[in-house]
């Protein structure tokens, strides 16, 4: 019998990709896997610091304090209490002599009602000056508490009445320091005290209120990949 053969089996050859065609699409691979990522970065600046600003304010605010340790000094009548040698005989000689006549201590309190208002008003500019960049509302709160710390002055004065006495200063002389200070406060009238601090108290308030701070928000895209 003839005998039956298998027909060969045809081996299949392997395809062979286009060159041109693997090397673009290797290149779009690549390119899609280093290529860089454009991510948005966003950052919160603040202002920056104005010296100048800083200055002026702090020069407002000196003058400020110098207006109320004046007001103080004239509320007690430490004038008087100098010219009637306390605390010291030779002080009230030199100021006699600088002023000319024995009533200095009157002139004395008309210049220092004088330069205590000089004060405010010079304190007032400096602090409009420094603050002018922070917006209308910081600006308005210096100027009213200004007008409130003014108010607070006149209404202590007004408080504190006729301080000087012989008897208190010759307690002062003679080194008397506790009753001296307790027949002071007696000529001092607590319900305008009270009403004095309803000013000053607020005033210092919106004097020391900080500015607000306003952010500024920069929005960024920053290259992210691999060189």
């Amino acid at each position: 019998m003839p005998q039956y053969k298998a027909p060969a089996e045809k081996k299949q050859e392997p395809v062979k990709d286009n060159p041109p065609a693997a090397a673009a699409k290797a290149a779009d691979s690549t390119q899609e896997k280093y290529a860089p990522s454009q991510t948005p970065i966003s950052a919160v600046i603040y202002e920056s610091f104005h010296p100048f600003a800083f200055l002026f304010s702090g020069l407002g605010s000196i003058l400020i304090l110098l207006a109320i340790i004046i007001t103080i000094a004239l509320a007690l009548d430490t004038s008087y209490f100098i010219a009637s040698g306390w605390p010291d005989d030779n002080l009230a000689s030199d100021l006699e002599q600088f002023f000319g006549y024995p009533e200095w201590p009157g002139l004395v309190d008309k210049i220092g009602a004088i330069v205590t208002g000089v004060l405010l008003i010079l304190s007032a500019t400096f602090l409009s000056i420094g603050r002018r960049h922070h917006g209308a509302a910081h600006l308005i709160r210096a100027l009213l508490g200004l007008g409130g710390l003014t108010l607070a002055i006149i209404t202590f004065h007004d408080a504190a009445g006729i301080v000087y006495s012989q008897e208190i200063a010759n307690m002062l002389i003679s080194e008397q320091i506790g009753p001296a200070i307790d027949k002071l406060l007696q000529s001092f009238n607590i319900g305008e005290v009270m009403f004095t601090l309803l000013f000053f108290l607020p005033s210092i308030v919106l004097l020391a209120w900080p500015a607000k701070r306003k952010p500024k928000i920069l929005t960024a895209s920053q290259n992210q990949g691999v060189n």
